[in-house]
């Protein structure tokens, strides 16, 4: 299934984890959001890092959560809604 992204959610949020490191997104709004098969086909890249397992572990879990609730948002033409990838 391939979706067109509207925009990204959260992401303010994210970068604010304490065990932040980086965030590369490889879909911008206005392209289109294929499932994950690879490396090549990811949506982005997330990297957390601390002296601190239980920190990383602890963000790690709240990363998770917002995917659940969904981190991407498709655009109207594909009936508003969010999906997880």
């Amino acid at each position: 299934m391939i979706n067109l992204l509207d925009e990204h959610q959260n992401l303010g949020y994210i970068k604010k984890l304490i065990s932040f490191v980086t965030l590369k997104l490889n879909v911008r709004p206005g392209k289109y959001l294929k499932k994950t098969v690879d490396l090549f086909s990811m949506p982005g890249l997330l990297i957390l890092s601390h002296e601190s397992k239980e920190q990383v572990e602890s963000d790690y879990n709240l990363v998770g959560k917002l995917e659940q609730k969904g981190l991407f948002v498709l655009a109207a033409s594909q009936e508003s809604k969010t999906t997880k990838i």
